[in-house]
């Protein structure tokens, strides 16, 4: 929930495992508002996947179907 949420991220590797550090920390980043990072992360997945049913976006991002059909309709399907 806190990479989610924009407070986490992968900040290097300890050995085989990652390393994990607090974005304002690191960065001193503050996330966008949640439903523009909600958007994002579907325009990501559509620039990369195409625009596939939100079911192929609700398990590659690991949301419940109500949660990812909520952030797909945040974009626009016009290019």
């Amino acid at each position: 929930m806190a990479a989610l949420n924009g407070r986490l991220c992968i900040s290097g590797r300890v050995g085989r495992q990652p390393a994990f550090s607090r974005t304002d920390q690191r960065f001193g980043w503050d996330p966008p508002e949640r439903a523009e990072a909600g958007a994002e992360l579907v325009r990501r997945f559509r620039r990369t996947y195409g625009t596939t049913a939100v079911g192929h976006f609700a398990d590659w991002a690991g949301l419940g179907r109500a949660h990812a059909k909520e952030l797909w309709e945040l974009v626009d399907d016009a290019p």
